[in-house]
């Protein structure tokens, strides 16, 4: 039998979403009590232990549906910060990631200067190396930046480029 008495993605009243599991069974469910605002439910018969919570799964799964919806995504990351056994973790959408402190911190999105746009975020590298670490070296080229000089590289001459020009090739 499964230890993972309600595992699963709960809406907040806000309309995002907070993930909330208990693998350590009997030894977290007090504080989850606790934390949720739950107390009464510690010693009810239905959930007592992990046994009755995995039996009663889908009971105890409506009830932290219908508790998490009182409050907004954020003000429950903050009432769970001081349980560090609680196993919880918000549910970004592309919105968040921005502001992600962890996707900050592993720069998986960095700001870049742009020569038009002024300082933007993108996408930072999935992976570092230590001795060859990857750096964000510059902007997209513009449409067409860096035509002439890859047509001189492949051997076009100047005169070659004005004829380009005059024929709208380029």
């Amino acid at each position: 039998m499964s230890v993972i008495q309600y595992t699963n993605h709960y809406k907040c009243q806000d309309g995002k979403w907070l993930a909330l599991s208990n693998t350590a069974a009997d030894v977290v469910w007090p504080d989850n009590c606790k934390a949720l605002g739950i107390e009464h439910l510690q010693d009810d018969p239905r959930f007592e232990n992990r046994i009755k919570r995995q039996e009663n799964n889908k009971e105890l799964i409506r009830i932290l549906d219908e508790v998490v919806a009182t409050k907004a995504r954020a003000e429950w990351l903050e009432i769970l910060k001081p349980y560090r056994r609680i196993m919880h973790a918000p549910l970004n959408d592309i919105e968040d990631l921005y502001i992600d402190p962890q996707v900050i911190e592993n720069k998986y999105i960095v700001e870049q200067d742009h020569p038009i746009l002024g300082k933007i975020k993108v996408p930072g590298f999935p992976v570092n190396y230590r001795i060859t670490p990857a750096a964000i070296q510059g902007p997209a080229p513009e449409l067409g930046e860096h035509t002439e000089a890859l047509l001189i590289e492949l051997g076009y001459s100047k005169e070659d480029l004005n004829r380009f020009r005059e024929e709208e090739i380029i």
